[in-house]
C-alpha cells in the first residue's frame, strides 16, 4: 500500500471516529446547543451577555435564557474530540493559559487547535461529562453540588461523579429531554466533595 493511501485511510478513520461519537451523543454538526448543569438546572454561558466577545471571558452558569452567549456548537476536531464554539462570539472554549492544574478556569478564546481547546463527551446516566483532552479533567461548576448561584464559574477538576460535573446537552428550540441513547455509561456518584 502506498504511503498516500495510508494517510488517506488514517484521516478517514479519524473522521469516522469523531462522527460516530457525535452520532452517539445525538449531536448535529450544524446545530446549536444549550449546556445545562444537572445539579442546578442552569445554563452555561459566556460572561458579559451577548456583547461579551472579548478573549478570556469566563464560562459560568446562569438562568437559562436561550441567548446566543448560552448557545454552543460542537465541531469535529481530531480523534473523537470537539471544539465547542460560542454562538455570539464565534470563539471556542478552552482551559485558561493551557493550564495542567485542577481548578483552572474555562474561558473563550480565538481557536488555535491546541489540546486545551479540545473536548470529548462521556456518557453518564441521563447526562454527559465534558472532558478536556489536555488534562483529562472535566467541566465542574465550582463549589460542588450546593453551588447553584448565578455567575458561578466553570473550572476543570478530576472526575468525581458529582452532579456539578454532569450536563444535559439540549438542541436550541428542543424540549429539555434526554436522548433515548443516553445512559449506557455508568459512574459511581460521590458526595459533595468537588472543587473545594
Amino acid at each position: 500500500m502506498k504511503i498516500p493511501s495510508l494517510i488517506f485511510l488514517s484521516l478517514a478513520l479519524t473522521a469516522g471516529a469523531v462522527f460516530a461519537q457525535m452520532q452517539s451523543a445525538n449531536l448535529k454538526p450544524e446545530a446549536w446547543y444549550s449546556i445545562i448543569a444537572v445539579h442546578s438546572g442552569k445554563a452555561l454561558e459566556i460572561a458579559g451577555g451577548v456583547d461579551g466577545k472579548a478573549n478570556g471571558l469566563q464560562l459560568q452558569q446562569n438562568e437559562p435564557t436561550g441567548a446566543d452567549n448560552q448557545l454552543f456548537q460542537f465541531k469535529q476536531a481530531k480523534s473523537g474530540f470537539f471544539t465547542i464554539t460560542a454562538k455570539h462570539s464565534g470563539k471556542v472554549l478552552e482551559i485558561r493559559d493551557n493550564s495542567m492544574k485542577d481548578h483552572a478556569p474555562v474561558q473563550q478564546n480565538e481557536a488555535n487547535g491546541q489540546d486545551n481547546q479540545l473536548f470529548t463527551l462521556v456518557k453518564d446516566p441521563g447526562s454527559y461529562r465534558i472532558i478536556a483532552r489536555s488534562t483529562g479533567y472535566g467541566f465542574d461548576v465550582a463549589g460542588g453540588v450546593k453551588s447553584t448561584n448565578n455567575n458561578t464559574p466553570v473550572i476543570v477538576y478530576p472526575a468525581t461523579g458529582a452532579a456539578n460535573q454532569t450536563f444535559r446537552i439540549i438542541e436550541a428550540g428542543a424540549k429539555p429531554s434526554v436522548p433515548s441513547n443516553v445512559g449506557d455509561h455508568s459512574t459511581n456518584a460521590k458526595p459533595d466533595n468537588t472543587s473545594k
